[in-house]
């Protein structure tokens, strides 16, 4: 971190305290992901010849990566007397499909993992003018659950607990991964019965689990073999990023979306013991956590609230109730699904698209918090996806972001 205790790109590549600031050329290279060794071809470390890359990250799911390779090789004794053929990664022989490749990212010596990627795609352009180039795409070792089991799966009491389930499905899969941490189950009681169809790969089941639980599953490059499956990340701030309006937050597009927020969700089924009918109503309370204030900042207004303000009565109904079918669900794990149903909503309140300076600590997961744009939209936001693009143009990061609330605009400077 800097000097100056601040957070955010502008800090960490410069120390404005200190005279003959130094700036940095951004740089990518490739590792073994088992040896941690540079990637080679003909005794020399491929990133010489990366020409750009693309790294797409998301909070939950699985993450992907496109590196772009200059594909023209020379003799070792004369580098301007080209080969015949002219190509260097055509073999498949250092570059090939399968390969756990760990991308790293950095200025000067500063190196970040960024992810560690299994190829599964290979691209090559061969054309009339310019060189050639081999483009390399990857997914991180999520994706190997991405295939399906050869029959149904069915999971009964008392073993049909969420991540006893989710152990299984890791250990059906290959049992390539391992799930991360200690966590006790979310619920004492086991589900009375689910199955796992065919037709639905691993990861999809683990996701249908996940979708009403509010938790998000996901792998990163320090362990990419160990799968995070917890409860959402937004409720808890920490690793806050300050991004800030004429310094390093250089463009900045925030989208609002009211009319369709539901005010409560009612989740309605027959219980797991198909005795009698679950009926839980979750109101907009149970998601406050969702939301929260900078530090020396407002508190900033609920989503809800601001439906509330700004339509005119009688002009959009008083309540707006999302009805969640939950066939087979006990009443805590019904209560459960409502939850992340009205959550779901409320999170599509203010979502925002954020360009900076390409900085390798933005990842998904973390807290940005946005200064110097005034009301509303100063303050934290929970992102969701960053995009980091190294090309001939530089290195930049684009952030995805969602805030169930805003700050509120009466306290726009100059307002009456």
């Amino acid at each position: 971190m800097s000097g100056n205790g601040t957070t955010g790109p502008a800090a960490e590549l410069s120390n404005n305290a200190l005279p003959g600031t130094q700036f940095y050329a951004p740089r990518a290279r490739l590792l073994d992901a088992a040896t941690g060794e540079p990637v080679t071809v003909n005794r020399r470390p491929v990133h010489a010849d990366i020409k750009s890359v693309r790294l797409v990250q998301t909070h939950s799911g699985v993450s992907q990566a496109t590196i772009t390779l200059n594909n023209q090789r020379h003799h070792a004794d004369s580098p301007y007397n080209p080969l015949v053929p002219t190509w260097l990664y055509n073999d498949f022989d250092e570059i090939k499909f399968g390969s756990e490749l760990k991308l790293q990212l950095g200025y000067a010596e500063q190196w970040q993992d960024m992810i560690v990627i299994r190829v599964t795609d290979i691209a090559f352009k061969f054309p009339s003018q310019g060189g050639a180039q081999v483009v390399i795409q990857g997914e991180d070792k999520l994706s190997l659950l991405k295939t399906n089991p050869d029959e149904d799966h069915r999971y009964r009491s008392p073993n049909a607990k969420e991540l006893a389930m989710v152990r299984d499905v890791l250990q059906r899969a290959g049992g390539a991964l391992t799930l991360a941490g200690s966590a006790a189950e979310p619920f004492s009681d086991s589900l009375n019965t689910i199955t796992h169809q065919k037709g639905q790969s691993y990861l999809q089941f683990i996701q249908s689990i996940a979708e009403r639980m509010d938790y998000e599953i996901y792998v990163d490059a320090e362990n990419p073999s160990q799968v995070h499956f917890e409860e959402s990340r937004s409720m808890t701030l920490n690793g806050i990023v300050e991004l800030t309006w004429n310094k390093d937050l250089i463009d900045f597009t925030p989208r609002f979306k009211v009319w369709e927020l539901k005010t409560e969700a009612k989740a309605e089924g027959r219980s797991r013991t198909a005795r009698r009918r679950v009926a839980e109503v979750v109101a907009a309370n149970e998601i406050d956590d969702d939301l929260h204030t900078a530090p020396g900042g407002d508190t900033p207004m609920h989503a809800l609230e601001v439906r509330s303000q700004f339509f005119s009565a009688g002009s959009i109904p008083e309540k707006n109730v999302a009805s969640i079918s939950v066939s087979n669900l006990d009443a805590s794990r019904a209560q459960k699904k409502a939850v992340s149903a009205l959550r779901k909503s409320a999170r599509e309140f203010l979502t925002a698209d954020a360009t900076t300076l390409g900085f390798t600590q933005l990842k998904p997961g973390i807290h940005i918090n946005i200064k110097q744009m005034s009301a509303p939209f100063d303050g934290i936001y929970y992102v969701t996806k960053v995009v980091h693009t190294l090309d001939q143009t530089g290195y930049k990061s684009v952030c995805s972001l969602r805030r169930p609330g805003m700050l509120d605009p009466s306290d726009y400077p100059g307002s009456d």
